[in-house]
């Protein structure tokens, strides 16, 4: 197993669709290692009820992207070979009101 776990989520961001598509948002972030390097191929799982609503996978930059996650909210887990998971506080993804002056 290697050194103690830590992996870092930096760069976290939570954007929501238009109000007048389904009320659905994106999640993106960046994960590194306790050296500030990034994790490629890092799992990347959120949850909600205990069950894995969205996974992806991070790509050489360490970077993931999880879109069309509806509103509420979740944990977010983070696994990589030899390091310990990484379990998240809860994020809430929440719909952005958009107003339109005529």
């Amino acid at each position: 197993m290697k050194n103690k776990f830590c992996l870092l989520i930096i760069s976290l961001i939570m954007a929501t669709t238009s109000a007048f598509a389904q009320e659905e948002g994106r999640l993106s972030g960046q994960v590194f290692d306790q050296e500030k390097r990034p994790m490629p191929g890092a799992t990347v799982s959120l949850l909600k009820d205990s069950i894995t609503r969205k996974t992806s996978i991070t790509n050489k930059e360490g970077r993931f992207i999880l879109e069309n996650i509806q509103h509420g909210s979740y944990f977010l887990y983070i696994t990589a070979v030899g390091y310990i998971r990484l379990e998240s506080d809860t994020i809430i993804i929440q719909l952005l009101e958009k107003r339109i002056s005529m």
